[in-house]
């Protein structure tokens, strides 16, 4: 919980400092549950017309698992015989690009960016040494993948709701595969 925290304030920050909009949303994908946040901005040219608006995405699938720096460890997955639950995939990805107005009330985002994907052992302990519950995680060295990724993306303009928001939309994030639904403030 305490990365989802760090993650929002972060956000918030940023977002409120360099974008028009910000957006956060929930998704799903190869790596699990997913957390996305976006900020929508534009540059002007030289006469102070408002020339091209942007986007940036930052999404990630390690928020909801209980993995935390205090119960992984870095040796061998055969050093101790517990109990084998599996393996967990983590995923980080930064994607940047363009956003196209198709008419007043839609809008297409295309970009790309790179995503970091992480494996992990997942074992039980019963006598909880390695954690106070027994669930442990080994990190496993040869399954990082730091790969370009292509971002697309679409969204509606709303006109009333009880939340604030002023657009709704779809996206999708190739590498790893997540597809995610954002309201943009």
């Amino acid at each position: 919980m305490k990365k989802l925290l760090y993650l929002i304030v972060l956000h918030l920050f940023i977002s409120n400092g360099f974008c028009q909009h910000f957006g956060m949303g929930i998704g799903g994908g190869v790596s699990g549950v997913s957390l996305t946040l976006g900020g929508i901005g534009s540059s002007r040219n030289s006469l102070g017309n408002k020339n091209t608006q942007y986007f940036g995405m930052f999404g990630s699938s390690s928020i909801l698992n209980d993995r935390s720096e205090d119960n992984t460890y870095d040796f061998s997955e055969t050093v101790f015989d517990d109990e084998d639950r599996g393996k967990i995939k983590e995923s980080f990805w930064f994607v940047g690009g363009q956003l196209f107005n198709l008419n007043e009330r839609n809008k297409v985002f295309v970009g790309g960016g790179f995503s970091l994907t992480h494996k992990y052992y997942k074992r039980y302990d019963s006598s909880e040494i390695l954690s106070d519950d027994g669930i442990y995680f080994i990190n496993d060295d040869k399954s990082k993948e730091y790969k370009p990724t292509f971002y697309l993306g679409f969204s509606n303009k709303l006109d009333n709701n009880n939340f604030g928001l002023k657009y709704f939309g779809l996206y999708v994030n190739l590498h790893p595969f997540d597809i995610s639904i954002i309201g943009w403030l």
